[in-house]
C-alpha cells in the first residue's frame, strides 16, 4: 500500500519532502498501520511536503488515482515546521499517530478458532473489572499499566465483539490484547 500510495504521489504536483542519504525516500509512515490479514475502514497516513498545498486540490490530484476499493478521504495539514534562523535546527511537526486519540474495532472469530462457548461471558467478565492491570514491554523494559481507562466502550453483539480503545502513543491498546489477556485470565 505504501509503495502504491508513494506511485500516485509521484503522478501529482505535490512537493513531497525526500530524506537525505545516497537513497532518498519519501518521508512517508502509517499511523498504527494493521497486522497481517487485518481490514480498515480508513487508515492515516503521514507525508511530509516542502510546500503547502490545498485540502481540495490534493484530493482532486489523488482521487482519480486511487483503484476501485481505495479511496482517498480527506487530506490535512497537522502541524506546520518552523524554520529555525541562524543554523538550528527546524521543529518537527506532529505525526498522525499523535493526534489519533482512539481507534474502532469489530472482531469476528475465524471459523477454526478454538474460542470457549462462554466467551461473551469470560470477555464482558474481564472488561467489568475495577481495574485491568496489565504488564507491556517497551524499549525501556517492562511497565504496568491499567487497562481500563483506555477502554472506552465494548459490546459483544451476535458474533462479533466491538470496543472504542485509546490509540495514543505509549497508551494504545489492541484488540488481540484485551482478547488474549481476558482469555489468559480464564484459565
Amino acid at each position: 500500500l505504501m509503495r502504491f500510495l508513494q506511485k500516485c504521489i509521484r503522478r501529482t504536483d505535490i512537493d513531497i519532502r525526500y530524506s537525505d542519504g545516497i537513497t532518498p525516500r519519501m518521508i512517508m509512515s502509517t499511523a498504527m498501520p494493521l497486522g497481517l490479514g487485518l481490514t480498515s475502514s480508513g487508515e492515516y497516513v503521514d507525508i511530509e511536503i516542502r510546500s503547502p498545498i490545498s485540502t481540495e486540490h490534493a484530493l482532486e490530484q489523488l482521487r482519480p488515482l486511487m483503484p476501485e476499493g481505495l479511496e482517498i478521504l480527506d487530506f490535512r495539514q497537522i502541524g506546520e515546521t518552523v524554520r529555525a534562523g541562524g543554523g538550528g535546527n527546524a521543529r518537527k511537526p506532529p505525526q498522525a499517530m499523535s493526534v489519533v486519540a482512539a481507534a474502532e474495532y469489530s472482531v469476528k472469530f475465524r471459523k477454526n478458532f478454538a474460542v470457549p462457548e462462554n466467551w461473551r461471558e469470560i470477555l464482558m467478565s474481564f472488561v467489568g473489572q475495577e481495574k485491568i492491570l496489565w504488564t507491556k514491554e517497551t524499549k525501556k523494559g517492562f511497565r504496568t499499566l491499567d487497562m481500563k481507562p483506555l477502554i472506552y466502550s465494548f459490546s459483544c453483539p451476535e458474533d462479533e465483539i466491538h470496543m472504542c480503545v485509546c490509540s495514543r502513543v505509549g497508551e494504545n491498546l489492541r484488540p488481540e490484547q484485551i482478547i488474549g489477556e481476558a482469555f489468559r485470565s480464564n484459565n
